[in-house]
C-alpha cells in the first residue's frame, strides 16, 4: 500500500524541540499520514527529520488501525 504523505495537516515543527531530541513526555497523540500514532506532535516532527519523509498530521488522536 502506497502512503500519501501529502494529505493531512502540516505539523508545527518550528516550535517543537525535536531538533535537539528533547520532546515532551506529555501524551497528546496524533495520527500521522504514515498510519503511525505518535505520542505528540514533537515526536512526529522528530520522525520527519530522521526519515526525511513529509509525514503530516492525519488527525489528532490515535490511528484507527492500532490496538495500543
Amino acid at each position: 500500500m502506497a502512503v500519501n504523505f501529502e494529505t493531512g495537516m502540516e505539523p508545527n515543527c518550528k516550535i517543537t524541540r525535536h531538533i535537539t531530541g528533547v520532546c515532551s513526555r506529555i501524551y497528546d497523540p496524533v495520527c500521522g499520514t504514515d498510519a503511525i500514532t505518535y505520542s505528540n506532535e514533537c515526536t512526529l516532527c522528530a520522525s520527519r527529520r530522521k526519515t526525511g519523509n513529509n509525514i503530516r498530521i492525519q488527525w489528532f488522536g490515535k490511528c484507527e488501525n492500532e490496538d495500543n
